[in-house]
């Protein structure tokens, strides 16, 4: 049920009804003007409903009454599975939201998107996701003024934690959040996905994390578009990918790479890292991976040329027929 767009009134109604409701099993309230009224129903009606598997409050600026009312649900309701949470999370909502993580048992699923956070809270979420057993995936979306606030206590709760599968935190990565990382994927045995999109992980991050991957036997998916990665580090990643055998996607499409005014050299490290990662996922997954060629080959095809003193036409009728040629 999407409830889009209703007042304050409309969303006590709903919760009014999510009382003795016994089938509803997905209530999403984006774009909803709930009010702290209007959600502190909707927490309250959730600590006794029973049906109810998905709640979604996106773009919806729920403040710290709301966290509280339904984060205390959280600490009652067994039926939940899929919560989808955008707030504030200052102090006190997010020491609520990391009461309830510490006990619930039946959701697998968490989505936390907010404005702010300060580090006392960062830190009360961490503590409460290395006592969680249930938790599979864990998405968290803060500004990058947020620095390494939440990056620094999360990642060195997956030391710990051994039941997360999926990361995803689009947040301020500086080189203290990756070197804490860089240490989770050395000890974490359970994280198959991590995905750092939309950060500000550079090429001093890119660095120990890629050498972190070495050794790393369980990831299989990583994510880091839109980061400000530069050749070295796509050649950072280039080579662990070459001694990682369990990942099998490795997104790279990194916004500044086309923009910056780098020399034809870095062009061509990164064109050449890129199918180095490519080549080396195959061997992972035996995937045929001629989709992943960029559409942009002239600077592979002049270093190409300039040893085998091809044509550029036939250099790049090669690369789309044959592209183990270009092999790194």
């Amino acid at each position: 049920m999407s409830a889009g767009h209703l007042e304050e009134e409309g969303v006590a109604a709903i919760a009014s009804a999510l009382i003795n409701n016994q089938s509803l099993q997905s209530l999403d309230m984006a774009y909803t003007s709930s009010g702290d009224g209007g959600t502190v129903a909707i927490g309250c009606a959730l600590a006794t409903n029973h049906t109810l598997r998905t709640l979604k409050f996106h773009n919806v600026s729920i403040k710290t009454k709301g966290e509280v009312a339904i984060a205390s649900a959280l600490l009652q309701n067994q039926s939940l599975r899929e919560v989808y949470l955008t707030g504030s999370f200052l102090d006190e909502g997010a020491f609520a939201i990391a009461k309830a993580l510490r006990t619930n048992q039946t959701i697998y699923k968490l989505s936390l998107q907010g404005k702010h956070i300060k580090t006392d809270g960062a830190i009360a979420i961490a503590i409460a996701l290395e006592q969680n057993q249930t938790l599979q995936t864990l998405k968290l979306i803060f500004p990058h003024e947020c620095y390494d606030t939440i990056t620094v206590p999360i990642a060195r709760a997956l030391i710990t934690n051994q039941t997360l599968s999926e990361l995803i935190l689009c947040t301020t990565i500086g080189f203290d959040g990756a070197v804490a990382i860089a240490s989770a994927l050395k000890e974490n045995q359970s994280l198959r996905v991590l995905d750092l999109r939309d950060t500000t992980l550079d090429d001093n991050g890119a660095d120990v994390i890629a050498e972190a991957l070495q050794t790393n036997t369980t990831l299989h998916t990583l994510n880091i578009k839109c980061a400000i990665i530069g050749p070295r580090g796509a050649m950072a990643f280039a080579s662990a990918s070459t001694k990682n055998h369990s990942l099998e996607a490795l997104n790279l499409e990194l916004h500044n790479w086309e923009d910056d005014p780098w020399s034809l050299e870095d062009h061509l490290n990164i064109r050449w890292a890129k199918r180095l990662i490519a080549k080396s996922l195959y061997a992972n997954t035996m995937i045929d991976v001629s989709s992943y060629l960029p559409d942009n080959i002239i600077p592979l095809a002049i270093a190409y040329m300039s040893t085998h003193h091809q044509h550029v036409s036939k250099i790049y009728s090669l690369l789309r027929e044959k592209p183990e040629l270009f092999a790194y």
